[in-house]
Formats: structure tokens, C-alpha cells, sequence
């Protein structure tokens, strides 16, 4: 009886192996981490499986445009060429905001990072430079005077209470050409004393030369982030966005990754994944 259930469960193992494992978009692996691939036991255990999704993986980093244009004709074919929000130092960087409570209001922290300009490995190892903006508790647009052809035009102040990112492309890789990334934010927070991502924002957007602002507004509810709650006793209770040991610690991770020509072309606007307060 146990000889006959090997057989079973090697084919119960193997379609484990395959149905997890097809979820992995193995062009977003670097050439040398699918080279380290051929040293895993899994591998060579399965290796017809795992050498097919790992050729695959090369010939996108190889320029080879007509096998994966094949690949990108079978169902989800493209989504093996669209990144993750992955947090790797290469696409990601964390922004922090301390002292949440005392910050003045409409107040900006600025974070200056750099992620790589290409998924392919063929395309170079060109980087970005971004600029984040955030506004936490709103954005306040002062009274000016507009100088127009009929005279001078004045404009008044206006506030917005909105929790804002405005990220900024400095130099797009290719002049005239257009950059089309991943924007995420990683939102922390917590619940019942764990510390967790809470809110995910992500959204597709194409940066050039003459479009180097995209302004994201509304990332979080600006009440919750910046009105305390008086619980049962009185007490003012802190938005489950603030963690920390003080609760005053807010805390974002910025993702911005580069999408391909053969990348999906699904818009993203939002993905809420939000806990009840």
C-alpha cells in the first residue's frame, strides 16, 4: 500500500510545486538570481518546469522580442513582464514622518531616492531620481497675483485638506520619450498591537520631459490620519496610522517601478487594503 501512494503523492507534489510556483514572474528575477535557480533542489527536481519559466526569464533580459512576444499571446502572458510592488532598495525606498503630532500644519517631508530606469538587463542599468513630496495635514495654496494680458488677476488663498504624495521625475532616462511606471505606497499601521501594511495606493502613470508632476491626493482619509477619536473613557485614541512606541511615527515606503512595452497595460487607480478602526 505504501509503494502504490508514492506515485500519488510525487504527482500530488509536483502540481503543488507548479500551481504555487506559476504565480512567480520569473522576468522580474535578475540574470543571476535565475543562474542561482539551478542550484535549488526544487529546481532539479522539477527541472522541466523550472527551466521553461527560467528561459523565459532570459530571453526577456536578453532582447529577445520575438519569444516573448509568443509568450505574451497565452493568457497572462504579459503579467510575467509587470512588476510586483516589490520593496527591494533598487525600486523602493521608506519615508518616515516623526513627531506626527507635533508637525505644524501643512507641513512637507521630502524624500529624494533614485530606482532603476528598466526592467531588462539588455536596456542598461540607467536609474531615475525622484522627488516625494508629502502633506500630510493638507496643502495650502497662498494668495498671488496673476499677470494677464487684460492686467493683474488676484487669486486667492486656497487650502486643501487632503493627504497628499506628489512624486517628481527629475531626469527622465531618454529625452522625448516617455517613462511609464509603477507608483505604490505602502501604507503602515496597526492593529491589536500589530504593526502591518494596512493601505496599499498604487497607481500607472507616464512621466516625460514636459509631464514631470504626478500628484496623488487622498492616499489616506484625512480625518483618520489627523482627527484623535475619544474612545470610552474620554482619551483621545491615535489613528491606527500612527505606530511606534509613542504612536507618532508615520510611515510610508514609496515603490516605483518601470513598466515595458510588453507589460500589462491595465490601469491601476487604486487598491485599498484597508483594517476596520
Amino acid at each position: 500500500m505504501i509503494e502504490d501512494s508514492e506515485p500519488q503523492v510525487d504527482a500530488c507534489m509536483e502540481s503543488l510545486v507548479q500551481d504555487m510556483m506559476s504565480h512567480v514572474r520569473f522576468p522580474m528575477m535578475t540574470p543571476r538570481q535565475l543562474a542561482e535557480l539551478l542550484l535549488s533542489p526544487l529546481t532539479k527536481q522539477y527541472k522541466e518546469f523550472f527551466i521553461e519559466r527560467m528561459a523565459m526569464g532570459m530571453s526577456f533580459h536578453s532582447g529577445q522580442a520575438e519569444r516573448v512576444a509568443e509568450i505574451c499571446q497565452v493568457e497572462s502572458g504579459r503579467l510575467l513582464f509587470t512588476p510586483r510592488l516589490y520593496t527591494a532598495d533598487k525600486w523602493s525606498s521608506l519615508l518616515t514622518v516623526e513627531n506626527f503630532i507635533q508637525l505644524p500644519a501643512y507641513h512637507t517631508r521630502t524624500l529624494v531616492f533614485s530606482s532603476h530606469a528598466f526592467l531588462e538587463e539588455c536596456a542598461g542599468e540607467k536609474t531615475c531620481e525622484w522627488v516625494i513630496d508629502l502633506y500630510p495635514k493638507g496643502v495650502w495654496f497662498r494668495k498671488f497675483f496673476l499677470i494677464v494680458w487684460q492686467g493683474t488677476v488676484e487669486v486667492p488663498e486656497n487650502v486643501l485638506r487632503t493627504v497628499r504624495v506628489s512624486v517628481t521625475c527629475r531626469d527622465p532616462p531618454n529625452t522625448g520619450e516617455d517613462l511609464r511606471v509603477k507608483v505604490g505606497i505602502l501604507i503602515t499601521g496597526i492593529q491589536d498591537g500589530v504593526e502591518h501594511v494596512m493601505t496599499v495606493y498604487q497607481k500607472n502613470h507616464h512621466f516625460s520631459t514636459n509631464n514631470k508632476v504626478l500628484n496623488l491626493d487622498d492616499i489616506l482619509d484625512f480625518e483618520e490620519l489627523n482627527d484623535p477619536v475619544l474612545n470610552l473613557t474620554g482619551k483621545s485614541k491615535p489613528s491606527p496610522y500612527l505606530v511606534g512606541p509613542n504612536r507618532d511615527l508615520l510611515k510610508l515606503h514609496i515603490v516605483i517601478a518601470p513598466l515595458s512595452d510588453v507589460s500589462s497595460k491595465d490601469m491601476i487607480d487604486k487598491t485599498f487594503i484597508s483594517s476596520p478602526r
